[in-house]
């Protein structure tokens, strides 16, 4: 009689698996996580060269607005790319171009300007 081999072991079913340091279940093997944070990572990267590029062309845009203008409009791209300025070397080389940048020298009536009151108004 010939024998047969024994049928190969059947792999149990992927159940869903709770995470010990969030607690989130998820459903699904760990290389199809892996490939959606491979994905995020990506989409992530993607929005920090996009955030680096329009901070860029806009600052560079604004080359015609008095320097005033010019160190506010600067101030307020570092106030959205610091945070996130270690995602992407585009976006760290643009900020650290802001803050070089000598304001006070560049702009001496912003000086003057930030060292007036303009709260409570007088009269």
């Amino acid at each position: 009689p010939a024998t047969s081999e024994p049928p190969p072991p059947l792999l149990p079913a992927l159940a869903p698996a709770q995470s010990p340091a969030t607690g989130v279940t998820t459903q699904g093997s760990v290389s199809a996580q892996c490939v959606r944070c491979s994905v995020k990572d990506q989409h992530v990267q993607a929005l920090a060269q996009s955030l680096a590029g329009l901070s860029a062309k806009a600052y560079n845009w604004s080359a015609g607005m008095s320097k005033l203008k010019r160190c506010d409009l600067a101030e307020l791209i570092l106030d959205y790319t610091r945070p996130v300025a270690q995602l992407d070397p585009q976006l760290m080389g643009l900020c650290s171009e802001l803050d070089r940048i000598q304001w006070d020298e560049a702009a001496p009536d912003r000086a003057a300007a930030s060292s007036q009151e303009w709260w409570p108004p007088h009269g």
